[in-house]
């Protein structure tokens, strides 16, 4: 500890009076940077033209679904046009509705390093609990904002993180289908792993949308473990 006879070398005062003092502080193990998602989203809807940003989706969420036409982004998908709203009505057909749809960066890492760590399946880690509270308000009542670039006279915001974030290795086990080292490791073909330097298409029958949701109810419906085990792996679902 620092006195004051150490400040002069060579001489040696007499009341060597420490300059500091040990103390016990209780503080966090851990400090965690959080910013308001309130404050995040009035800012964001401060900023000029980004109201008619969010708002160019209203008019393609309004045409009704087509099971004929391939799914190009998440507006063509079924739950983007059924999605309802607390007050009852079409979610993604009303300005001032926010929802988080995840855009993949065009260059990040190739590989992830993020886990997420749960006590259990069906408990909360406490570090989540205050974006899960924000984001239960910004649902319902929703958010009061007193002004807007466009609506100087204040609107009011709902938002709702209505899709999944994951890895497409996570993304697929979370969807039903089979790890990538599972049997049955294609989505669009029945190519076993065993055979997966075979590039001939024609020797893999193609998979199909029918089959794919009849073995997938059944899965889901079913409460024999056993033949939900015969259905993974058989079709990868």
């Amino acid at each position: 500890m620092k006195a004051l006879n150490d400040l002069k070398q060579g001489q040696n005062l007499l009341c060597a009076k420490p300059l500091l003092k040990s103390c016990h502080l209780w503080g966090p193990i851990r400090l965690c940077a959080f910013q308001s998602l309130e404050d995040w989203i009035a800012q964001l809807l401060s900023c000029p033209g980004i109201e008619d940003l969010l708002d160019e989706s209203l008019v393609t969420s309004q045409v009704p679904y087509d099971y004929s036409k391939p799914v190009k982004n998440i507006h063509d998908s079924q739950l983007w046009k059924v999605f309802i709203g607390p007050d009852g009505s079409q979610y993604t057909t009303k300005s001032g509705n926010l929802a988080f749809v995840y855009g993949n960066k065009t260059s990040g890492r190739k590989a992830s390093i993020t886990i997420f760590v749960l006590p259990t399946v069906n408990q909360m880690n406490s570090m989540l609990c205050p974006l899960v509270d924000q984001l239960q308000s910004l649902w319902k009542p929703s958010l009061k904002l007193s002004s807007m670039h466009q609506h100087p006279g204040g609107c009011l915001v709902h938002s709702d993180p209505l899709n999944f974030l994951a890895d497409l290795v996570a993304l697929r086990q979370t969807l039903g289908f089979g790890s990538v080292k599972h049997t049955q490791m294609c989505f669009f073909c029945f190519l076993k792993q065993n055979d997966k330097k075979n590039i001939d298409l024609s020797t893999s029958p193609h998979q199909n949308l029918e089959e794919h949701n009849k073995w997938a109810f059944t899965s889901d419906k079913s409460t024999n473990l056993q033949m939900q085990a015969a259905i993974l792996s058989k079709y990868g679902i």
